[in-house]
């Protein structure tokens, strides 16, 4: 009867460590994947804040409408001509 409780018991130890060592693993592979989704929103939250400050630092729209428009050639037609009444 003192050998099968031995065993058992020996038994029950060697399932406990083998339990501990698996949830061990499990924690680790749980801080590896918030570390790397840690990693990630730290990187989104950069390039959100690099995307912010070159809006920041960009011109107004209105410059950057006046430097894609045509070039002025100084020719303007009054805005009378392009009409015609009739009296």
């Amino acid at each position: 009867m003192a050998t099968i409780g031995l065993v058992i018991t020996g038994l029950a130890f060697l399932v406990s460590i083998l339990f501990n060592l698996l949830q061990l693993k499990w924690r680790n592979e749980e801080r590896a994947a918030r570390a790397e989704d840690k990693a990630e929103q730290k990187r989104k939250d950069g390039e959100r804040e690099a995307e912010q400050r070159l809006k920041e630092q960009a011109a107004p729209l209105v410059f950057q409408l006046r430097w894609n428009s045509r070039p002025d050639t100084g020719q303007r037609e009054s805005a009378t001509s392009a009409r015609h009444y009739s009296a």
